[in-house]
């Protein structure tokens, strides 16, 4: 047996060895190794019936064959080929079977439905094939990944199938109906994911691009371009247009708020490129209009042609000599014969390929039918009357609060679809106002109420488009798609604006300053719409006539409302000012805030006069006008569109007038290339059409060369001038401009100045050092221009002075005589003489570049720089400061300071690691005070102001010292008698405390009774303070209590008790009035009480019952006030005047103050 194995063991070895070496394996792809399985799998879901093609035989276990097409699917997400998707196409996986299989379960066999919908979900996903193609090449692929053109065709063939097959559409809304169906908080989230994935599937079909129409293709092409139209009816037809208005009107409820993105986005694609303008007319006036603007368009390329003669047959044979007859040129071109010899000869060059510009990046216009259109027109007004408001404040609620099925395109699309919205809201509108008599104007106004499109007019909202533009602008690189979006919709709110100005409802006008108060008085807007017509280079062509509207649109109204206003101020930002923290040292002092810490407070604001005519003159610019030349270049394009193309000739034509005429910025379009322009416009100018806005054009072109004609014979200069840009101001010298006179404004040194402070060095450092700190300081904000600057400024002052002392002190070897002592030429070498210094000018600082007066006004660094090298201001407070270097310094000293500047330029300053500002401190302020001469130059000025302005301030000092002790007793005769009844019972219950304590006062006072023989008209005296005779003149009209008509009256008066006016002491307390001396204390007297006439009878007034006050001792009180002092006691009374006598000691000789009614005395 062992044998036997061994012989077929042998055997088996020897065949094997004597077989042939077989072939290499050929390699098989991807794409090889899925195609069979799939292709498999694709057979397994059925088959159309042999007898009848309408019908789809399903096979035996399809659901599960469509789940394994979907995991095959997947496998895409890593593979760069795309194999699966080109199977699938090639396959016709969509048409053939996944139509007819969701046709024929969407009602039956719903499971089946929904993982049908799911793949053609998946597999008609948009293709963003720039995105892709970055994408492969950030990953360093090169070569060819995979087959695009295959998989745009298999995307375009899948929108037809689904289009064209009459129930496909229909069965998807009804794989979305059941789960709607059922209430929000109890539907499952399988039942969500459903709703989700059919709103996707249309999402994706509308998303598919048509074919652009062409009539030169052929049949198939032109039914490939006409897709979105078909789509559009259909989606019409199966209901799913009035599903998706009604989720979207509900969009602020649980019921469809998780499927606002998707809903956004099917309006945005519904919509995309259909002029809103277009759908307002009526459908049979839609191609009347459109024949009309081919008819036109047509006259106009006849107009430009040259007519026929009947000399056309034999041909045309012009000879133009040049060079003196030197050369000659034959032309064969019946164009000669009209046309400039240039022109014909240059139309036989070739000419060079222009790059081609985007028509629009948010979408290109899109040719429907008019049955779309009117579909599309129909649900806009449902979407108007129902959904606009709830639907736009639901989302952007969404966006501020950054809901997880939020994107960032999303901003883009609310922004697109709002402004559609609005424009065709306006357009409506303005149609029904054309079509309606007078009398049915006010019931079409309340058919198209603002109210529609009330949330563009909400703060938040206005807010939020304005946040959207600001950022968009700040990206790097900017982001141009949504930016025009952004002046787009700013657009249509302007225009709303405008409509709602001039309404008849007066609501509506009073909302309308409202909201341009609110977008005028933040100027935000306005600076960013300028911003944008400077920042143009060269993107779509819609973009450029969105900044060119936006801009007409904006300064129209601004103009129109700033003339209805007296005084109009808007909000700037200002620098954050910072707040100094005083802080306690270790003596318990405050710091004097020289190194004091300072805090942020965060960007500031304030408020500025608005001067239209100021920001007009920002306008001229040549960036703008750069901007607006490029729209205007194309006029011919623009022209041909009919009425609409005049409005935009309007736009463009109105924004150059401002440029033009209004800030006279003429010199702007003095251009080789501009004049080649209006050379083209003057040339065509048959051919525009004939209406105001080309009319206009034309007139404001044959100014503008008038004005360069006139300015060339002036300063011939200007035709090389003319091959350069006109930056940087240079259009001025060549315009009619003229500056407004400057007037220099005195900033105030006081609290109130907000102005930046100088700064200084602090500690001891020396003056090279000082200005390596204060470049330094310079450099940190960027300011480097402005070394530069200063550095430059002691050049040129160098190279004057030292052109003077070459003029004014020959060099040595001139002189051969050898006259020169040795003094002189010691002087000499050691600087100018004298004669050359006396010829020493102040030399002017001129501020030639932007920002250069303002930083030398307001830029506290660049001012210490300044002082530093010795240039000096001649006005500290002037607004704008003229700073100037004196004719003292030499020029020695200011090459020094080049030398300094130079060597902290190459080697900067060793600031340790700090900043260069921790060794600055700001200069204490300076208080002016008013010298008596500014007061006497204002007391006899004949100037009318100050006269005012003293006499109202006496009048105030007046008013106010009266009101504290006068008050108006005439006014009310009830509060009299009310104030009398309260002294009677004052009066009574004092009387009654009085008897019950047994502490009654006499009638006539607790002073002693004066001796007889003595004058009783004498008043009585007080002593006063002996050793202060000065006067407090201010309070002593207070204490005149009495009418001074008769002496009998004031002995009346001073015997009663005092008045409210009074001052009365408070029982327990010492006196301040206290007598100098027991004699004088013995002397005090009570006057009598003598009768009151009766016309001036009043109650008596309460007396304040106190106890009888001890004597005290005779010791002078410096606390006693001289006027006090000096009270009734030293009160004479006369007929003319009222002496006021100081008590007089025995030694010193006292001051007799005289007041008198006469002014005169």
């Amino acid at each position: 047996m062992s044998s036997d194995s061994e012989d077929s063991v042998s055997v088996t070895l020897s065949t094997a060895s004597e077989r042939a070496p077989s072939p290499d394996p050929i390699p098989q792809t991807l794409y090889d190794i899925l195609s069979v399985p799939i292709t498999n799998t694709i057979s397994a879901l059925g088959a159309p019936s042999p007898a009848d093609k309408s019908v789809y035989v399903l096979g035996d276990d399809v659901l599960g064959c469509l789940r394994d097409l979907k995991r095959y699917w997947r496998r895409d997400d890593n593979d760069e080929e795309r194999t699966v998707a080109r199977i699938f196409a090639k396959a016709n996986l969509l048409e053939n079977d996944l139509v007819p299989i969701l046709v024929q379960t969407a009602e039956k066999l719903p499971k089946v439905a929904v993982a049908c919908a799911d793949l053609i979900t998946s597999m008609t996903w948009p293709m963003d094939l720039p995105a892709e193609l970055q994408e492969l090449h950030e990953q360093g692929i090169t070569g060819p990944s995979t087959d695009y053109p295959l998989l745009i065709r298999a995307l375009l063939s899948y929108k037809s199938a689904i289009t064209h097959h009459p129930g496909a559409v229909r069965a998807l809304v009804l794989v979305a109906l059941p789960p709607l169906a059922v209430p929000p908080n109890k539907r499952s989230e399988r039942e969500k994911q459903i709703v989700n994935v059919v709103l996707h599937c249309l999402r994706n079909v509308l998303a598919i691009r048509d074919l652009r129409g062409d009539v030169n293709k052929s049949g198939d092409w032109g039914e490939l371009a006409s897709l979105q139209s078909m789509l559009i009816r259909r989606l019409k037809d199966s209901g799913f247009l009035d599903v998706l208005a009604t989720l979207t009107s509900n969009a602020d409820t649980p019921v469809a708020n998780a499927y606002s993105s998707v809903m956004l986005e099917i309006w945005y694609l519904m919509y995309r490129g259909v002029p809103a303008a277009k759908l307002t007319l009526p459908s049979a006036q839609r191609p009347k209009e459109e024949l009309r603007s081919l008819l036109e368009t047509e006259g106009a390329m006849r107009r430009g042609q040259t007519k026929a003669t009947r000399h056309s047959r034999f041909g045309t044979a012009i000879v133009v000599t040049a060079m003196q007859g030197k050369e000659k040129f034959v032309m064969s071109r019946q164009q000669g014969l009209r046309a400039l010899p240039g022109e014909t000869m240059d139309a036989k060059k070739r000419g060079l390929a222009k790059r081609t510009k985007h028509t629009d990046d948010l979408g290109p216009e899109q040719s429907l039918s008019h049955d779309a259109l009117n579909v599309l027109k129909e649900f806009a007004v449902i979407f108007l009357n129902s959904c606009f408001n709830t639907f736009f404040a639901s989302l952007l609620k969404d966006i501020r609060y950054e809901r997880p099925h939020i994107t960032e395109a999303d901003n883009v699309r609310l922004l697109v679809v709002s402004s559609w919205f609005v424009e065709f809201f306006l357009a409506a509108r303005a149609r029904a106002d054309q079509d309606q008599t007078e009398a049915d104007k006010s019931e079409e106004e309340k058919t198209w109420t603002v109210g529609k499109v009330a949330e563009c007019c909400e703060q938040e909202w206005i807010v939020w488009v304005v946040k959207r533009m600001r950022f968009a602008g700040d990206e790097k690189p900017k982001a141009w798609v949504e930016l025009q979006a952004c002046m787009e919709a700013l657009t249509q709110l302007l225009l709303l604006i405008e409509c709602m100005s001039n309404s008849r409802s007066e609501d509506l006008r009073e909302a309308a300053l409202a909201l341009q108060h609110k977008l005028w008085f933040s100027s935000e807007l306005m600076d960013v719409a300028l911003v944008n017509a400077r920042t143009y280079t060269g993107q779509s062509l819609a973009y450029l006539e969105s900044v060119v509207q936006l801009n007409y649109v904006l300064l129209k109204l601004l103009e129109r409302y700033a003339k209805g206003r007296g005084d109009m101020y808007v909000k700037k930002k200002t620098n954050a000012k910072k707040k100094k923290t005083k802080s306690l040292d270790e003596e318990g002092t405050f710091d004097d805030g020289g190194d004091d810490e300072e805090q942020d407070q965060g960007p500031s604001y304030e408020q500025r006069r608005f001067e239209f005519e100021g920001f007009e003159l920002r306008f001229a610019n040549e960036d703008i006008t750069h901007t607006l030349l490029a729209y205007l270049a194309r006029y011919r394009e623009i022209s041909a569109e009919g009425a609409l193309g005049s409005e935009k000739i309007k736009w463009v034509v109105s924004l150059l007038h401002r440029q033009v005429v209004k800030a006279k910025a003429e010199g702007l379009f003095f251009k080789v290339s501009t004049l080649e322009l209006f050379r083209h416009i003057l040339n065509d100018e048959r051919t525009l059409p004939n209406d105001a806005p080309h009319k206009e054009l034309v007139q404001l072109v044959r100014y503008t060369l008038r004005q360069f004609f006139k300015e060339a014979e002036k300063k011939p200069f200007l035709l090389v001038e003319a091959f350069f840009p006109k930056n940087r101001n240079r259009w001025k010298e060549y315009s009619s401009y003229q500056p407004p006179e400057k007037t220099k404004r005195v900033r105030p040194i006081d609290e109130d100045d907000n102005g930046p402070r100088e700064v200084q060095i602090k500690g001891t450092y020396s003056w090279s050092e000082q200005l390596g700190i204060a470049m330094a300081c310079l450099i940190e904000d960027g300011q480097q221009d402005l070394v530069d600057w200063v550095r430059e400024l002691l050049v040129l002052a160098v190279a004057e002075r030292q052109a003077i002392v070459a003029m004014t002190d020959p060099p040595e070897a001139v002189d051969l005589d050898g006259e020169i002592d040795d003094d002189e030429i010691r002087q000499r070498r050691s600087g100018p003489s004298e004669e050359a210094m006396s010829k020493f000018i102040d030399f002017v600082i001129r501020c030639e570049k932007d920002g250069q007066q303002d930083a030398a006004t307001k830029n506290p660094h660049l001012k210490l720089m300044f002082r530093l090298v010795k240039f000096q201001a001649r006005d500290e407070v002037a607004d704008p400061m003229e700073w100037y270097c004196p004719a003292t310094i030499l020029p020695s000293e200011m090459e020094e300071s080049i030398k300094v500047i130079d060597h902290f330029l190459a080697n900067p300053f060793d600031l340790d690691g700090k900043k260069a500002t921790t060794l600055l401190k700001k200069k204490p302020k300076k208080r002016r005070r008013r010298n008596l001469d500014d007061e006497m130059a204002e007391l006899f000025s004949d100037d009318e102001v100050p006269r005012k302005r003293r006499e109202k301030r006496n009048k105030e000092k007046q008013q106010y010292k009266s009101a504290q002790f006068i008050q108006d007793s005439d006014g009310d005769e009830e509060a009299e008698e009310a104030f009398f009844r309260k002294e009677a019972e004052l009066r009574a219950k004092m009387a009654e405390v009085a008897e019950q304590t047994g502490n009654t006062m006499r009638a006539t006072g607790t002073k002693k009774r004066k001796k007889k023989g003595e004058d009783s008209r004498k008043k009585r005296r007080k002593t006063g303070d002996a050793e202060d005779p000065d006067l407090d003149l201010d309070i002593a009209p207070a204490q005149q209590t009495a009418d001074h008509a008769d002496s009998s009256d004031s002995d009346a008066e001073f015997s009663q008790p005092s008045t409210s006016l009074q001052k009365r002491s408070t029982p327990g307390t010492t006196p301040l009035l206290a007598p100098s001396s027991p004699d004088q204390q013995d002397s005090d007297v009570e006057m009598e009480n003598s009768p009151q006439p009766e016309k001036a009878k009043a109650p008596p007034r309460p007396r304040r019952v106190m106890p009888k006050p001890k004597a005290i001792e005779p010791t002078p009180s410096k606390l006693a006030s001289p006027v006090r002092a000096a009270g009734k006691e030293n009160m004479v009374d006369s007929d003319d005047d009222i002496a006021v006598i100081p008590t007089q000691a025995s030694t010193k000789v006292r001051r007799r103050l005289v007041f008198s009614d006469d002014e005169d005395e």
